[in-house]
């Protein structure tokens, strides 16, 4: 499994693959020691999923190191990464996982944020929406029809989650300091005057899953100026990946 280049995302699904006791010992002492405190037994096996996943994808990339080598380090706001590797190729990860989906997004430097949501769930959409997003985006959700609110809804929460994931500050960053803005197929962001950051260096993809099943993802890559590519690949069996073809809902302007 080759890396990704700097100016590519890797986006990987995740099927639902069996545990043994054998797999769990691959995991580290804090793995463990989390996984023992999670009482509820969906969210015991969620993490067990996302932990083993992410360990075999690494050594997919890097076949020379057993799932079982790598470590991993948290920023202040929680975000994971790579820890104590004894190659410098820049590789960077972040996950999102919800009811009957996990995907786990890579690329090589730069700042990479994804997300998934389950759109079939029960959402306020306009509460929600006046309380976190911005004025621009909240007009533009109440100027839609009833019937299409909850769709423009999990458009914005998705690409929002992906932002700050990728800004790796969680909702400790505000998601009122910019907005979204659709066209047919484009994504187009802005900035308020105090979220200091620079549209031309994002680009956004927006993906459907299955029909109730949708991700955003959002890249910054260190090649400022050049359109990236994105890349999908599955997860079928612990040891072995396959190339996915990708629905594409939107992405940003000067990707399409």
């Amino acid at each position: 499994m080759r890396l990704p280049n700097f100016n590519e995302v890797h986006f990987w699904t995740v099927d639902e693959l069996p545990i043994s006791s054998a797999l769990c010992l691959l995991l580290n002492d804090e793995e463990r020691e989390k996984h023992a405190r999670i009482s509820s037994p969906r969210v015991k096996h969620q993490y067990l999923q996302t932990r083993l996943a992410l360990r075999h994808i690494l050594s997919l990339y890097h076949q020379k190191h057993a799932p079982s080598h790598w470590q991993f380090e948290k920023n202040v706001y929680g975000r994971p990464a790579l820890l104590g590797t004894d190659f410098d190729d820049g590789l960077e990860f972040n996950i999102s996982h919800t009811r009957g989906a996990l995907v786990i997004g890579f690329a090589r430097a730069g700042q990479l944020g994804v997300d998934v949501e389950f759109t079939q769930r029960q959402a306020r959409a306009i509460a929600l929406a006046d309380r976190y997003f911005s004025p621009t985006e909240v007009q533009q959700l109440m100027s839609l029809a009833p019937a299409h609110q909850k769709a423009r809804f999990f458009d914005l929460w998705t690409l929002k989650e992906a932002y700050i994931k990728a800004c790796g500050m969680g909702l400790a960053l505000s998601l009122a300091s910019f907005s979204y803005r659709f066209s047919a197929v484009g994504i187009d962001i802005s900035f308020t005057e105090q979220r200091e950051d620079d549209a031309q260096r994002w680009e956004f993809w927006q993906l459907r899953l299955s029909p109730s099943h949708q991700a955003a993802i959002a890249f910054a890559s260190p090649e400022q100026g050049s359109q990236s590519s994105l890349f999908g690949f599955r997860l079928c069996d612990w040891n072995q990946a396959q190339p996915q073809e990708l629905e594409l809902l939107r992405c940003s302007e000067r990707l399409v």
